[in-house]
């Protein structure tokens, strides 16, 4: 029953990660590939547009270059000079002569291959002439000229005006057209004088609506207000009115490209016109190529994955039996030696042998390990019972028995009683302390080697209030003033001084003992630097071990600060005209 259930356990989890491993594979290129689609479909979008925009521009290009080519015609201006002077009187058959002149010179442009009509008139002076398409309906020409206002679109600063599809207004009958007017800005009076080029409409259109577009792409073209200009019926192929109205939204807000889930569109500002040339793609093409790669890597998935699975049930078959024989050996505790059958693999002669040699070996090292773990248990309580040096109670024992010979049972007395609470708060079983706590053991300290040493030395304690509640490491501070006795001031003449200042600024709490002693020889600090980065290099891993039992030195403050704070703290050592020492440390203020 327990092989059974090993043996489904195994398999289960085997198909798990494998389908796991599998699937994720199969999104991760479906996604890929849906990506890839993506791209290409924009990057296609993109070249495409660029091809039409390029041509429509090349269309008006063609019309302004004809306009430009009989703006600065000089026998046309000669022409229109006499015609527009009303200082010069002219017969009938030079009026005549004149009109030949013009019409010969207008029909000089229509070598170009796409302009259709090319117009020239005057509603001020009330004359219109043309070559192009034959017109016979001189009474619209007559009513169009009259209410023509093309003149007012035209300044000094704008000689042409390019105008989208529309229709035009110089047929009866209605006749779609691209155009682009202009008048002779280097002449004042001919400056009235407009001229206009056609281009008819399905030369537009044959370039909108190419083969390949099919039903999956159409151009609309947008005037400089996102109205639409084409195509001239609104016959869009699958754009309704609520694409365009959200379509015109995103114009409006500078957003120029976009891809939804139906459709995505590109939009091309022309480089010659104020018209703005939209590709939109119906993404319906895209979804449905997208679908039936997924659905062909979807397939491909499952052929892989029973073949992987069928490779890794036979695998599984080759190794049961062994498996079986070492799950059966485990469980029944034996100690004899394990003998798996030889099934061709070399793997399991090496596990078999392996597992022997762990068994004897392990037997030996289990009682050397919990040994040792008693050992390593009793050394570290060691180590941290040895964090109290007990050196200043010997020398206050010695001032107290000195005290009663000179000052009489009453000092002795509060000799006493400060030594009580010092050793209270030494035996105490609580690691760390207020920094509070620790200032008062300090001070009783430093009120016991006052009583020592007479005058021999003065100090002072500054500490905000805002910095009583702070926790730091129990006996922190008062062996760090006990070395300014063992070692600062054992060299030197009095008076003395110690300073202690406990301050807390901008998040961080700062603490300062600074003493007029000797201070530390360069080898002493070079040392002590050396201990510091040792330590922060192994990040205060079993800093107390390379410390000597019996001593409060400063390499065990700092292992002890380092331990505590893990590492987030500043230690520094300096000497001026005696020794500073500053620990610092950031908290969080509430």
């Amino acid at each position: 029953m327990k092989r059974s259930k090993f043996k489904y356990k195994l398999a289960i989890n085997i198909t798990l990660i494998i389908s796991t491993i599998i699937f994720l594979s199969f999104l991760l290129y479906g996604y890929h590939t849906s990506k890839n689609l993506k791209t290409n479909e924009v990057n296609n979008s993109r070249i495409i547009l660029e091809n039409i925009s390029t041509q429509i521009d090349l269309l008006y290009n063609e019309m302004d270059t004809a306009i430009s080519s009989l703006v600065y015609n000089p026998q046309l201006k000669n022409s229109l000079y006499t015609i527009n002077n009303s200082d010069i009187s002219q017969s009938s058959l030079e009026f005549i002569q004149q009109k030949k002149i013009i019409e010969s010179n207008l029909g000089t442009v229509l070598f170009f291959p796409n302009i259709s009509n090319i117009f020239l008139y005057n509603s001020k002076k009330d004359y219109f002439y043309y070559s192009g398409y034959y017109l016979n309906n001189y009474n619209h020409i007559k009513k169009t000229l009259s209410n023509n206002t093309y003149i007012n679109n035209l300044n000094d600063y704008s000689s042409r005006v390019m105008l989208g599809p529309h229709i035009s207004p110089w047929s009866p009958t209605p006749t779609p057209v691209i155009s682009v007017y202009g008048n002779f800005t280097d002449n004042l009076l001919l400056k009235d004088s407009i001229i206009e080029a056609q281009i008819p409409y399905n030369v537009v259109d044959n370039i909108c609506t190419q083969n390949s577009f099919e039903n999956n792409k159409e151009i609309i073209i947008f005037d400089n207000n996102f109205n639409v200009v084409y195509p001239l019926k609104k016959n869009f192929k699958f754009i309704d009115d609520k694409k365009l109205n959200n379509i015109k939204k995103n114009l409006n807000k500078n957003i120029y490209e976009d891809y939804s889930k139906t459709y995505n569109y590109l939009m091309k500002k022309s480089d010659s016109t104020n018209l703005n040339i939209m590709l939109v793609s119906n993404n319906s093409y895209i979804n449905k190529q997208n679908f039936d790669s997924l659905v062909l890597t979807f397939i491909i998935t499952l052929i892989i994955l029973c073949a992987t699975l069928g490779i890794c049930f036979f695998i599984f078959k080759k190794l049961l039996d062994p498996l079986h024989e070492l799950i059966d050996y485990i469980n029944s505790g034996s100690k004899t030696k394990l003998s798996i059958k030889d099934n061709g693999i070399d793997e399991f002669k090496i596990i078999n042998n392996s597992f022997n040699n762990m068994l004897d070996e392990l037997k030996d090292s289990m009682s050397l390990a919990y040994e040792s773990q008693i050992k390593e248990m009793e050394a570290s309580f060691t180590a941290l019972q040895a964090q109290v040096n007990p050196h200043f109670l010997y020398n206050t024992l010695n001032s107290i028995s000195a005290a009663s010979d000179i000052y009489g049972s009453e000092v002795t007395q509060k000799m006493c009683q400060e030594l009580s609470l010092m050793m209270r708060y030494i035996t105490s079983k609580h690691q760390d302390t207020k920094l509070i706590n620790e200032i008062n053991h300090t001070r009783n300290y430093l009120e016991l080697m006052k009583i020592s040493h007479v005058d021999a030395f003065d100090y002072e304690i500054n500490i905000d209030i805002e910095a009583y509640d702070l926790i730091i490491p129990k006996l922190t501070i008062q062996p760090l003033v006990e070395n300014c006795f063992k070692h600062a001031f054992s060299t030197c003449t009095p008076p003395w001084h110690i300073s202690i200042n406990c301050e807390l600024i901008d998040g961080c709490y700062k603490v300062t003992i600074v003493d007029n002693g000797v201070g530390f020889t360069e080898k002493a600090l070079g040392d002590l630097n050396d201990f510091i980065k040792k330590y922060e290099v192994s990040k205060y891993l079993n800093s107390y071990k390379d410390l000597s039992i019996g001593g409060l030195g400063i390499k065990n403050i700092y292992s002890r600060l380092a331990i505590f704070y893990e590492g987030n703290f500043s230690f520094k050592v300096s000497y001026d005209n005696g020794c500073k020492i500053t620990i610092e440390r950031m908290i969080n203020i509430d």
